[in-house]
């Protein structure tokens, strides 16, 4: 399960149990109904602010929300998924970044 579908599954899970629909939220976070139905459902992730509205709407904490959500375990040498060392500049061409090196001031 990965961490979309867990926060998801405990947002339905307490609109199920207030009673809040899927029309409802989508009104109060300003998104549509086909939105709220990938979020809960995983295939979308929450925003920040989205979980803040959610939390409030459903009479909760961000950090029950969150209760129980495992997070991936990264080895000091990994980088998160997605994450990149290349630098796209404005022009498109991709380059890796040089380490900058100090110069002494001449006196």
């Amino acid at each position: 399960m990965t961490i979309n579908q867990a926060i998801g599954e405990k947002v339905h899970t307490l609109m199920w149990r207030q009673g809040v629909t899927q029309e409802r939220m989508a009104v109060e976070l300003g998104v549509t109904q086909a939105a709220i139905s990938k979020k809960v459902r995983g295939k979308r992730p929450f925003s920040v602010e989205e979980l803040l509205r959610t939390a409030v709407l459903l009479r909760t904490s961000i950090s029950e929300l969150l209760a129980g959500v495992k997070l991936p375990h990264l080895d000091s040498n990994q980088e998160p998924i997605g994450h990149s060392r290349l630098i796209t500049p404005i022009g498109g061409r991709h380059r890796i970044p040089r380490k900058r090196t100090l110069r002494p001031v001449a006196a």
